[in-house]
């Protein structure tokens, strides 16, 4: 029964039914819960549908069920990477390549990962320039009279040991390893710039 669930779930995948195809294989697995294939089958349906989340699920459950296989981490990866949670992608990729090093959808999936990475991390090192403002500072006697303060360029400013905002974020460098570093990055800018 779950068998034929299997194939006639396979046939709707291939025919864009993707819903479809996650019922069946639903109705399958409630046949034959311990089977990771199907787990992993159902992963890719959900990935294709763009059901991020439970393509996670599934694919976790069919590697939890199977560590060896490797066709499990690939929806995993791609689900994690379109969830924007890019190093999770990268070491499921990595984890399906060492089991499958001649499959080059892991290599290529760990470049696209790895650059993707690298662009985050470039614009949070990276920020646009501030513009230095222009202050008045009041002098005594009179309204209209003052004088113009802190009218600096940014470059002057940089050099004056003027502290940054992203001062902290750089003595991260010294203290966390490079996959701690990006990840603490993209937190940080999460908070700095929403």
């Amino acid at each position: 029964m779950a068998s034929d669930l299997e194939t006639i779930a396979l046939k709707a995948f291939i025919n864009y039914d993707f819903e479809r195809a996650v019922q069946l294989l639903t109705l399958a697995i409630s046949f034959r819960p311990n089977d990771a294939e199907l787990f992993a089958e159902r992963a890719e349906a959900n990935l294709s549908r763009c059901y991020f989340n439970e393509a996670v699920a599934d694919a976790s459950r069919a590697i939890e069920l199977d560590p060896s296989m490797h066709k499990a981490y690939f929806p995993m990866g791609d689900a994690f990477y379109e969830l924007g949670k890019y190093q999770n992608a990268k070491e499921a990729w990595e984890l399906g390549s060492s089991l499958a090093p001649v499959d080059a959808r892991f290599t290529d999936s760990i470049k696209r990962c790895d650059e993707r990475i690298a662009e985050i991390y470039g614009e949070i090192l990276n920020p646009p320039p501030v513009k230095a403002s222009t202050q008045v500072e009041p002098v005594e006697g009179g309204r209209e009279s003052g004088r113009i303060v802190n009218e600096v360029p940014n470059q002057v400013t940089s050099k004056l040991n003027v502290k940054s905002k992203y001062r902290s974020l750089h003595l991260l460098h010294f203290m966390l390893s490079t996959e701690q570093y990006i990840l603490s990055f993209m937190w940080a800018a999460l908070f700095l710039f929403c």
